[in-house]
């Protein structure tokens, strides 16, 4: 039986699609916005192999977390900190690193990945829409029909309701993408 609330994936034993997201993407502002992209993407068919679960800002995957982390580590991934002049908290801006392209040719997996224009399309939404919609596949993913949907998600994101026609049209588009994969 499948447990509503958590969503597994294949895992990847390599770290390479992790490397190929940040040299296919400029950058990335933001770890929530970071998890919430690779949650899509996988929910899309491109497989990170990252296990996600719901957690206060939506899916959460605890290991991807830990890779991103390593990559800072052992540099193919640039973490700049920096506070938002608005809200007045602390930010993080990922960046591949210049030698990540080297890394990756010596790895032989130096061509754009099939998801290269999914993830850029996705870097330049905003970061609570891109909650939502992950939320939205999360819970069909799980099993919640379309009839319970806008109860569940209000449930779960009240600061995000007026945002649920959005995503709910935009989780549509890219279920049409995951179904093309």
């Amino acid at each position: 039986m499948k447990n509503s609330w958590t969503r597994t994936t294949p895992k990847s034993q390599s770290i390479v699609p992790l490397l190929q997201f940040f040299a296919s993407l400029s950058e990335v502002t933001g770890r929530k916005k970071c998890q919430k992209m690779i949650h899509i993407l996988q929910e899309c068919g491109f497989n990170f192999g990252f296990d996600f679960k719901l957690a206060l800002y939506g899916a959460y995957a605890s290991n991807l977390q830990t890779q991103l982390e390593s990559c800072v580590s052992h540099r193919y991934v640039q973490e700049v900190s920096s506070q938002t002049p608005t809200a007045g908290f602390v930010t993080s801006s990922f960046k591949a690193n210049k030698h990540l392209d080297k890394i990756l040719l010596a790895l032989g997996s130096d061509s754009a990945p099939q998801w290269t224009s999914l993830a850029q399309t996705l870097n330049e939404k905003e970061t609570r829409l891109l909650e939502a919609t992950s939320t939205i596949l999360y819970l069909e993913s799980a099993g919640v029909s379309s009839a319970e949907m806008q109860s569940r998600f209000t449930a779960l994101k009240p600061h995000l309701s007026k945002l649920l026609p959005k995503a709910m049209e935009f989780s549509s588009e890219l279920r049409n993408i995951s179904t093309e994969v």
